[in-house]
C-alpha cells in the first residue's frame, strides 16, 4: 500500500514511451480523473504535468464532476462504458494496485479468475524465491513495504514474515 509500483510500471512508463514514439514534442492528453477519487486528486489542478510523463500535458475537464454526473452524462448520451462497472468495479485502471482492498481482489477472483490466478501465481512464485510463506500472499502482505503495527503483530503471532 505504501509502494505503488503499478502506476509507474503499468501506466506511466508505457504512456511516456508511446508519446515519445508517436508525438514529437509531446502531447496534450484528456484524462478522466476526478477530485473525488483521492486526496491527491482533490488538490490537483485541471491542467498539470506529471513528473513521470514529462512529454505530456494532462487536462481533466471532469475534475469537479461526481460519479453521479458521470453516469448521468453516459446515460444521456448513450455513450459506451466498460462492462466491468456492472460487476461492481468503480475504477478500471487500478485492478492490481497494492492500495486496493482485499475485497477488491476477491471481486477480481469472481469476475476475472484468469487475472486473479495469474497475479496469485506470480506472487506465490515471488514469495518462494524470497523465502516468504504462502500466507504472505494469502493475507495480502505483499501490498506493504512496511506492515502497519497491527499486521506486524499478527505476522509475528502467526510466525510468518
Amino acid at each position: 500500500m505504501d509502494t505503488r509500483w503499478c502506476c509507474k510500471i503499468c501506466k506511466l512508463g508505457p504512456i511516456a514511451r508511446l508519446i515519445d514514439e508517436n508525438y514529437d514534442g509531446g502531447c496534450l492528453s484528456f484524462i478522466g480523473q476526478r477530485q473525488y477519487e483521492s486526496h491527491a486528486r482533490s488538490i490537483s489542478k485541471k491542467v498539470w504535468k506529471n513528473p513521470w510523463v514529462g512529454n505530456q500535458v494532462g487536462a481533466s475537464p471532469i475534475q469537479e464532476w461526481t460519479a453521479l454526473h458521470i453516469w448521468l452524462y453516459l446515460f444521456r448520451t448513450k455513450a459506451p462504458y466498460n462492462p466491468a462497472y456492472e460487476k461492481g468495479y468503480d475504477r478500471m485502471g487500478c485492478w492490481l494496485c497494492p492500495s486496493s482492498s482485499l475485497a477488491d481482489f476477491l471481486q477480481l477472483k469472481e469476475s476475472h479468475p484468469e487475472l486473479a490466478n495469474k497475479l496469485n501465481s506470480h506472487l506465490l512464485d515471488y514469495a518462494e524465491r524470497m523465502g516468504l510463506s504462502p500466507e504472505w500472499v494469502k493475507y495480502g502482505l505483499w501490498r506493504y513495504k512496511r506492515y502497519p503495527r497491527v499486521l506486524q503483530e499478527l505476522a509475528e503471532k502467526k510466525e510468518f514474515p
